[in-house]
């Protein structure tokens, strides 16, 4: 087996936490509860990790930032093992929200995708049109509307291009949410089984 890291990406609310690990309970069917190892989005974790320490109005600062980029190195230097490591969302994928948030850490990301890489082919999920509105970032975050998350996704799409990757983007499917997350799943995993990654 080969150490194959694998980018899962998508704009806010597309769906791809869920496909890999679950929507707390909610669905039980996802990549992990089928075996494969999950980085989770180094985001949510910082957002935890500054919740905890009970700082207000985190989101713009640099420590927030710091932590971010620090978890998405530790994710990369310690898939060491011959494994299949799926990332959720890829360091290209930060720049929209770092962008919006501290622009001036916009080239420490850069630098660390340039140094951390991921599989040739990225997994990009498109927006879900029939939800107006999404939150992310915790009790502090930003809601994004359907036009902001469609320019986040070209943005992100063009971004992996422009870096050498080749884009596969991951249909909706159909909109019994349940439904697509299975279909998105076997979707991935048959392009991963055409790539010869998996057997």
């Amino acid at each position: 087996m080969r150490n194959v890291k694998i980018a899962i990406d998508g704009p806010p609310g597309s769906g791809k936490t869920t496909l890999l690990s679950g929507n707390n309970n909610e669905y039980s069917n996802s990549l992990e509860s089928r075996g494969y190892f999950i980085w989770k989005e180094s985001t949510s974790k910082a957002v935890e990790e500054m919740m905890v320490k009970k700082i207000d109005n985190f989101l713009e600062t640099d420590e927030f930032m710091k932590k971010i980029l620090k978890h998405e190195k530790e994710h990369h230097e310690q898939s060491t093992v011959e494994n299949i490591y799926f990332f959720d969302r890829g360091l290209p994928g930060y720049d929209f929200i770092v962008e919006d948030l501290n622009p001036k850490w916009l080239p420490k990301f850069k630098e660390a995708s340039k140094k951390y890489r991921y599989y040739s082919h990225v997994f990009i999920f498109k927006p879900i049109i029939t939800l107006k509105e999404v939150k992310k970032g915790g009790p502090q975050g930003k809601v994004f509307n359907i036009k902001e998350r469609i320019m986040i996704y070209e943005k992100m799409r063009n971004e992996y291009i422009k870096r050498g990757y080749k884009v596969i983007d991951v249909p909706l499917v159909s909109y019994n949410l349940e439904t697509s997350n299975e279909k998105r799943i076997q979707f991935i995993l048959a392009k991963l089984k055409e790539l010869k990654v998996i057997a």
